[in-house]
């Protein structure tokens, strides 16, 4: 019997044709199959594949919770199938089952096509006494069983399917009163019957033969009873016939792990649960002498490996040469423990395992493995560190050399032989006060303190070489113990590059720090005047004479000039016009010395450097330096260094004072805008709080200015406006701010000014503009007039919002009384 487990699954399908429906069959077409072919399952197919599966308990839960009989019975079809090969097999059939508690497995070809399907009553028709113990009872198999479902004969079938549902069971035994079985229904039985007529009671369609076994009885008793009569289900009976529990075929597969199962899968099986939760990597393998298959997995494989590894080859995750040296120790020793191996995914893993061996051609192998691939990697890293320490002190281009506790040279490595100019033999007579620029006694203090104390020594020394010239070195000394004597490990650099590295890192740290102090300096200017202040103080630390031209980019005429330093040496070069100079048509510097030079300066013989200020492509001044003596070419890049730094910040400061003057002025008349007046008006406001002192407002209005702009246009309603402008700024005082409210709309505020003296002021704008002639075209002039509105804080209102609408109340009234007036009450 134990040879037939051995043979592949193929050998024992049944002829028995299964059904296959349509993936669009309905529950109600499925149930007439089911009736027809007296089935109890069906597999869907698709592209010759299983795609899922549906039972009679599948079918009685929708009948229990009334799904319609027109729903697509594959929506009720398990999608996870349990399968294996044809090839495989009966016994990894009867592992399958056991393991996952399921009663049918599919199997399928090498390509995933459906061949078969094979149930738990297969493997009861395969199986022979010799697969149980003699000794086991039915009773060891109802001790593993739930309390006993049953019906009375007075239920009804819908009772029944529901008891069935609710507690996951696939039969019912019917009890009398001395519950004694006088029937039994199954899910099989609910397939055959009326499903619209489920009111029926039990006795008119369940009394049929019920088969019973004894509670007493061998386990072999029941399998006989399977065998025999073909049933599924077996009633436990006690001495006096009352029912005590249901045993299914699943029951007695299960049962197969006390005999056969006990030295293959029991306390495999029972570890499993335990064995999925640890954190390494499980296999088990089977099938190894023809291909070792990976047929399980631990929950921590799956999540680092990948389900994708069950079924298939262990060559697919293991190296073969390292599989097949480590399948021979398994099958010769029955054990490994701890190989390293190679995966193919050039992990390294450490593996431990068993062999259990079943029989034919059968085995198990169980491994444990552990991801090694970073502790070999660090430990053929630290072999190749090893392997590079042993060439390193005599490749390195570091003087490496040791000496012992008396000063003598034990070894030397190339470089400082090389270095230093010593042959080997000629090192050997040396010692460490030949070689150190230091006294001896100094030299025997500092090997005290690294062979005593066990401090580590650095600094910077002087080797002597062979011809006494020094060399300067920085070292790290150390005291180590070599077979019980004291030596000292000196390692030794040669600095000379580093110190004239130095040298040359402290001139650009003197040259930065100039640069950063100007900057700075330049930061806290905040007017031009500060700016050349500055520039004019640190430039005079490098020449004799600093001179500005300032020229006007759309005229190229010079604005201004600024003169600093020894103004004997200076002339202006430049009368008016900035084209004469070359630096300023090139933008490009000139250093003029020797026979190039400008003759338009006073002292040409002197060395003198013209620097060109560029802002937006265009050239904005030309700054010249005269000195003494002549330049040297890291002087010229300092200088112009800084005159460049200086143009930014020079260029930012106008550009600066260009924007507010831009956002505080009207563009086309020149004078504030009413945003900045109101902001004048409210601190008015605040410092007459403060003050106790008020203050005016005049509000102005041009009369029939929309009538001037029709008939003669905007051209000439634009210089009206602008001639208004001037007329008013011509009459107020420098302290006064005037501002276009609006359109034709102006304003006035008169700080510390009251009403009676604002009143006069708008008299006399009123009367001067009243006189004025404004000349529109070649002999055509006219005239217009204002009307205009006056207010006083505090008198006329309590804050500056008050007193303009208190202008312009008054402003409308003078435009109401007639125009050309003004209104202060």
């Amino acid at each position: 019997m134990f040879y037939l487990l051995q043979l592949p699954i193929k050998n024992f399908l049944k002829d028995t044709e299964i059904l296959t429906p349509p993936i669009d069959i309905t529950l109600k077409d499925l149930l007439k199959l089911f009736q027809k072919y007296e089935r109890n399952f069906a597999v869907f197919i698709k592209d010759s594949k299983p795609v899922g599966i549906i039972t009679e308990r599948d079918v009685l839960k929708a009948l229990h919770e009334k799904y319609s009989l027109d729903t697509p019975a594959f929506h009720l079809a398990k999608r996870e199938l349990f399968k294996i090969k044809s090839k495989d097999t009966l016994f990894n059939a009867f592992n399958i089952m056991t393991e996952n508690f399921i009663r049918r497995l599919i199997v399928v070809n090498d390509k995933g096509e459906f061949e078969g399907v094979i149930t738990q009553q297969d493997l009861i028709l395969h199986s022979s006494a010799e697969l149980f113990k003699g000794e086991g009872k039915i009773r060891d198999l109802l001790e593993m069983k739930d309390k006993l479902i049953y019906a009375e004969e007075s239920d009804t079938l819908d009772i029944a399917l529901s008891k069935m549902v609710q507690h996951n069971v696939g039969s019912l035994p019917i009890l009398d009163a001395s519950l004694r079985p006088i029937g039994i229904i199954t899910e099989k039985d609910f397939l055959t019957l009326d499903s619209d007529n489920l009111k029926t009671p039990l006795k008119e369609v369940a009394l049929k033969k019920v088969f019973t076994v004894g509670i007493k009885d061998p386990i072999i008793k029941g399998i006989d009873l399977f065998k025999k009569y073909n049933i599924r289900h077996l009633v436990v009976v006690d001495d006096e016939g009352r029912a005590l529990g249901v045993l299914s075929q699943r029951d007695f597969v299960q049962s197969l792990t006390c005999t056969y199962a006990d030295f293959l899968e029991s306390n495999l099986k029972q570890a499993k649960s335990f064995i999925s939760l640890l954190p390494e990597i499980v296999l088990e393998l089977s099938e190894c002498d023809s291909e070792c298959r990976i047929t399980w997995m631990n929950d921590f494989a799956k999540k680092n490996l990948g389900e994708k590894y069950v079924e298939r080859d262990i060559y697919t995750l293991i190296d073969f040469d390292d599989w097949n040296r480590v399948y021979g120790l398994l099958k010769r020793e029955k054990m490994i423990y701890k190989e390293k191996i190679k995966g193919q995914d050039g992990k390294i893993y450490e593996v431990t395992g068993t062999y259990l061996d079943f029989g034919i051609k059968e085995g198990k192998i169980k491994l444990f493995l552990r991801d090694i691939t970073y502790e070999f990697i660090k430990e053929e890293n630290y072999q190749r560190e090893i392997r590079f320490l042993k060439s390193f002190l005599d490749n390195s281009l570091d003087y490496i050399f040791v000496i012992d506790k008396d000063g003598r040279i034990r070894f030397a490595n190339t470089a400082f032989k090389k270095a230093l100019g010593f042959s080997d033999e000629e090192i050997k007579n040396r010692t460490i006060f030949d070689i150190v620029d230091l006294s001896e006694e100094d030299l025997r203090k500092n090997m005290e303190l690294l062979i005593k104390k066990g401090v580590e020594i650095k600094g910077r020394r002087f080797y002597r070489d062979i011809n006494q010239n020094l060399i300067p070195v920085e070292i790290k000394a150390k005291a180590v113990i070599l077979n019980g004597d004291f030596y000292i490990i000196i390692n030794a650099r040669d600095i000379k590059e580093g110190l004239e590295y130095e040298r040359a890192l402290q001139e650009r740290y003197l040259i930065l720090s100039s640069f950063y102090a100007f900057a700075n300096s330049l930061n806290y200017a905040r007017t031009e005047e500060e700016l050349f202040q500055v520039i004019e103080k640190f430039l005079l630390e490098k020449v004799d004479t600093f001179h500005y031209f300032e020229v006007d980019s759309q005229t190229e005429e010079i604005k201004t000039t600024y003169l600093a330093g020894k103004k004997e040496y200076w002339n202006d070069c430049l009368s008016r016009e900035a084209k004469e100079c070359r630096v300023y048509i090139t933008g490009k510097s000139f250093l003029g010395k020797d026979e190039h030079f400008c003759s338009r300066l006073k002292r040409p013989d002197l060395p003198h450097f013209c620097i060109p200020l560029i802002f937006e492509g265009r050239v904005q001044g030309v700054l010249t330096l005269i000195r003494e003596k002549p330049f040297t070419e890291e002087e010229l890049k300092f200088l112009e260094d800084k005159v460049q730094i200086f143009n930014i910040y020079l260029n930012q400061m106008k550009l600066i004072k260009e924007y507010r003057e831009l956002s505080i002025r009207d563009p086309l008349l020149g004078i504030y805008n009413r945003r900045f007046l109101i902001e004048m008006l409210k601190k008015e406001e605040k410092k007459a709080k403060r003050t106790g002192k008020p203050f005016s407002i005049i509000l102005a209005d041009l009369d029939h200015f929309k009538k001037i702009n029709d008939t003669y246009g905007h051209f000439v309603g634009d210089r009206i406006l602008k001639e208004f402008s001037d007329l008013v700024g011509s009459l107020i005082r420098g302290m006064d701010y005037f501002a276009r409210f609006g359109g034709e709309e102006f304003l006035i505020m008169l700080p510390e000014i009251s009403k009676d003296s604002a009143v006069l002021v708008a008299e006399r704008i009123r009367k001067a503009l009243e006189k004025h002639e404004i000349l529109i075209s070649e002999g055509q002039t006219i005239k217009l007039t204002a009307s205009f509105g006056v207010a006083e804080y505090p008198a006329d209102a309590l804050n500056y919002e008050g007193l303009i609408k208190k202008a312009d109340t008054r402003l409308y009234q003078a435009k109401a009384e007639g125009r050309n007036r003004v209104v202060f009450k």
